[in-house]
């Protein structure tokens, strides 16, 4: 058995269904079980709907809503030719629809959006996906069932951000999946959505579509995991900055999540750890390029690999810096200056901090302007907006030394507002101005992968 998790925007119009069709069908051989994300743009219509719900705004409620039918409906009869098989799979969305509307009229009579009833409303963006994805595939010729994701993915009660129980998802899965690969059919299930030890609604965060496919692996104990979204995988730079940028066949999970926590967003690892802690391979896919091998994420790296594995790279950041006052104790200082990022209430990017300074990187300005106020006791404090952090990543960084330092002169060479090396030792990181970054992302990207290629 393998699990396919297809994201939104591989189901974002009639046109990705058929394709994700096609990709199931080329797969029946492997038992595939299917997992799907909302239709790309949905769960922001149904943000704003349940916002507006919540505000008493029934116009701005009846605009989203409105979007959402038209969507799935436009979706539904450019994906089904059978008349009949069409009008069947318009009753089912229909009556979603009006659980949708019921529910948000209850928010506006009340005046309240509670977490639970903000995670039945935002359930609903898979429930009608895998519904839609279910009927397509069975209009081509493949035997799907629909699949319940809240019989199947047992979870706590945190709503908003609730975590999957995988000893009784043990059970789940094997009543409610196993038994429909095993009877030849191919399972269809909406992922971010769960149900708490009472049976209420509840919804994974962020990742969550690919969180239920990575658990659903681990429990049925899968061959693979595939993860299709519109990229062909990882790269070795991001494209819109480097043409030369390829595709990596293997990573390892902890450079995977390296290049993730300094700005790749392919695939948040965190989501897909429970199938690479059962020992399951991820493979990242394009839906849209089915034919390309994509990226596949392995415990370790491949051991033949000699230098570093990705330039990863984000744009859009404010940094403040911080000199310290030579009149406070370094013990004090450092004890004072962390407790000054406690309180920011928003977690920075990227910290570094010594006994005579230190940098706290913000995605959002404001952040960063509280910052500074709460580090201005301590010391002189600068800002610099509009930067971007580069980061060279690979495990060859933990043990080649001398890799190392090459990597550190090149990155230095480029005169970066600052330099460091990551908590785990798999990257050397630095920050730049962001007019500067692509220049930096480009150099270095021929220095370590195109000039190597060719030595």
């Amino acid at each position: 058995m393998i699990v396919l998790k297809f994201g939104g925007s591989s189901v974002a119009d009639a046109e990705g269904i058929r394709r994700v069709c096609a990709i199931v069908a080329s797969r029946r051989d492997r038992s595939p079980v299917v997992v799907v994300s909302a239709l790309g743009g949905v769960t922001d219509l149904l943000l704003e709907a349940t916002a507006a719900a919540g505000r008493g705004d029934l116009a701005g409620q009846e605009a989203a809503i409105a979007g959402i039918e038209r969507r799935h409906r436009w979706a539904l009869s450019g994906c089904l030719d059978d008349a009949g098989s069409r009008q069947d799979a318009e009753m089912v969305l229909a009556d979603t629809f009006d659980e949708i509307k019921l529910l948000l009229r209850s928010v506006r009579t009340l005046g309240e959006l509670s977490p639970r009833a903000r995670d039945a409303l935002l359930a609903f963006g898979e429930l009608l996906s895998s519904r839609l994805l279910a009927a397509a595939l069975a209009g081509t010729g493949v035997a799907a069932s629909w699949v319940d994701s809240r019989k199947v993915v047992a979870t706590d009660g945190n709503h908003g951000s609730a975590t999957p129980d995988l000893a009784l998802m043990a059970d789940t899965v094997k009543a409610n999946v196993l038994a429909l690969v095993e009877s030849g059919q191919v399972p269809v299930i909406g992922g971010f959505v769960g149900s708490s030890p009472d049976g209420i609604t509840t919804t994974l965060g962020r990742g969550g579509g690919d969180t239920t496919a990575a658990v659903v692996a681990a429990a049925g104990g899968a061959e693979e995991l595939q993860i299709w979204t519109d990229v062909d995988g990882l790269m070795t730079a991001d494209p819109r900055l480097v043409v030369e940028a390829s595709c990596l066949a293997r990573v390892s999970f902890a450079e995977a999540s390296e290049m993730a926590s300094f700005g790749a967003r392919v695939l948040h690892p965190a989501s897909v750890s429970p199938a690479v802690s059962a020992s399951i391979p991820v493979r990242v896919l394009n839906s849209g390029r089915p034919e390309q091998a994509g990226t596949v994420l392995l415990e370790r790296s491949d051991p033949s690999r000699r230098g570093i594995v990705s330039l990863t790279s984000r744009a859009g950041l404010t940094a403040v810096f911080l000199e310290a006052d030579r009149a406070i104790g370094g013990t004090t200082f450092r004890r004072q200056l962390l407790d000054g990022l406690g309180r920011s209430g928003v977690l920075p990017e990227l910290v570094q901090l010594s006994a005579v300074g230190g940098l706290a990187v913000f995605r959002d300005a404001r952040a960063c302007t509280v910052q500074a106020r709460r580090w201005a006791e301590l010391g002189q404090v600068g800002i610099v907006e509009d930067a971007g952090l580069v980061a060279a990543v690979g495990e060859c960084l933990r043990e080649d030394h001398a890799l190392r330092g090459e990597v550190c002169r090149e990155v230095a060479a480029l005169q970066p507002l600052a330099l460091g090396a990551g908590g785990t030792a798999l990257s050397v990181y630095a920050m730049y101005p962001q007019a500067k970054l692509e220049t930096a992302v480009k150099q270095l990207h021929r220095r370590f992968f195109q000039e190597v290629s060719r030595t």
